[in-house]
Parts: C-alpha cells; sequence; structure tokens
C-alpha cells in the first residue's frame, strides 16, 4: 500500500511542489533506499528547504546512515529551526550514544516547543493579562 503512495506522491511532485506532500513522503514505509535517492533528487532544485532536509533526515535514519542524517537535519536545522528536527536529531545522538548531542537537541527542541507556545498564547490571547475572567 505505501508503494503506491509512494508512486502517487513521487508522480505528483514532479507536477507540483508541496511541502505537506514531501512531509508525507519521508514518512511512508515503502522502499526507504528508492525514497531516499528519489528525495536526494529533489536538492537539485530544492537545497535550501527544511521540509527535504528534514525529510532526508528522516530517510537517512530508515536507512542507518547516520552521519548523512546528521547533516541533513543539521542543515534544516540551520535553514528554519523546528521541534521535530531536533527531536530526530535528539533521536539520531541516542542511536549513537552522544550524550552531550542528545542532550542539547533536546534542550533546544524543548524550547523551542516552549517559545512557540508563549507566542501562540500571545498571539490569541493579547488582553488577557489583567482581564476580568469570562462569567
Amino acid at each position: 500500500q505505501d508503494d503506491e503512495a509512494e508512486t502517487l506522491l513521487r508522480s505528483a511532485l514532479k507536477k507540483t511542489w508541496d511541502e505537506r506532500l514531501v512531509d508525507l513522503y519521508g514518512r511512508l514505509q515503502a522502499n526507504v533506499r528508492q525514497q531516499l535517492a528519489t528525495a536526494e533528487e529533489w536538492l537539485r532544485d530544492h537545497d535550501r528547504n527544511p521540509v527535504l532536509l528534514l525529510t532526508l533526515g528522516r530517510l537517512a535514519m530508515r536507512n542507518s546512515l547516520w552521519g548523512k542524517a546528521r547533516e541533513y537535519l543539521e542543515a534544516s536545522i540551520g535553514v528554519a529551526p523546528s521541534v521535530e528536527a531536533y527531536q530526530l536529531l535528539g533521536s539520531l545522538a541516542e542511536q549513537l550514544n552522544d550524550n552531550a548531542l542528545m542532550s542539547y537537541a533536546y534542550r533546544k527542541g524543548m524550547l523551542l516547543a516552549s517559545g512557540a507556545q508563549a507566542a501562540l498564547v500571545a498571539a490569541y490571547a493579547p488582553d488577557a493579562v489583567g482581564a476580568e475572567p469570562a462569567a
């Protein structure tokens, strides 16, 4: 079933680039070597796309290509830090028994997540501070 989905997603991405489809592509459980090779071809046109770099990191991890996975994840973070990229980098560091990197990645991910949550609260409730509770 995932092989069929992989073919459909690959075809759709040839026609129209869509980061949501790229993300889905990396989550499929199809031929992971083929998926990685295909996604690496997309780098020619989308070399600084953080979603593609994250997808490549995920696919490289599933291929046990630890060095390549780290490069892709760090590149994704360098372009646009995300909680998910830090989480995957932390998981990779765990796999490699790199406690310093693991601690760093998980800490940065948590800080990013808590900062994003605080920004959401501020954006959706700017007048909440000092306001009377709703009756």
